[in-house]
């Protein structure tokens, strides 16, 4: 037998729970309220320039990352030749 429950040991409906969800009724959009939160802040002028603070910050960030990319490349290098030496002995 096929049945879309689970079996209860006790339940009004002989030992079958239904498992169907009710569905909640929507609230008609009159029905919004009004929230006391501002809107987003959206620029207006996505191009201008930033502030001399943020440009250094910005330069020093990309700079540290070509860094540590070329130590990561020297790393492996290192590490190649070191392997290919150990072996070949």
């Amino acid at each position: 037998m096929w049945f879309a429950g689970r079996v209860c040991a006790s339940g009004a409906r002989g030992g079958i729970v239904s498992t169907a969800r009710a569905e909640k009724p929507r609230p008609k959009e009159t029905d919004a309220l009004p929230t006391s939160t501002p809107p987003p802040y959206f620029p207006q002028n996505a191009l201008s320039p930033g502030d001399e603070k943020t440009r250094r910050r910005m330069r020093l960030t990309f700079y540290g990352c070509v860094v540590l990319l070329l130590l990561g490349l020297a790393g492996l290098v290192a590490g190649a030749v070191y392997i290919i030496r150990r072996l070949s002995e």
